[in-house]
């Protein structure tokens, strides 16, 4: 099982929409940097979470539901990183709170 969050513009696991990670499909973890913040982070790739039996979003608040919905629809056109996992998995579970 892993649990995962959604950011306010729809990062996951450390990864940010342009960023070098969201390429990477041969490590497990990545370093990437991420120059909205100025700060580099390591991050689960997708290559990694394919091998997830159970992936969880567990969201809070207004300004995920415009991610949540897409997630919802399994839109292929949703281009945030979030909604990669979504189709590079079959067992995904949304859990999301509206309140802020």
């Amino acid at each position: 099982l892993i649990l995962l969050g959604i950011g306010e513009d729809g990062h996951t696991s450390s990864l940010f929409p342009g960023t070098e990670a969201l390429k990477e499909n041969k490590l497990f973890m990545a370093p990437n940097f991420v120059p909205k913040l100025g700060v580099p982070r390591i991050t689960s790739t997708y290559h990694l979470l394919r091998f997830s039996r159970a992936i969880w979003f567990v969201t809070r608040g207004p300004s995920k539901e415009p991610y949540i919905r897409a997630l919802a629809k399994q839109d292929p056109a949703a281009a945030f990183p979030a909604a990669k996992v979504l189709s590079d998995r079959g067992t995904v579970e949304i859990y999301h709170c509206t309140s802020p």
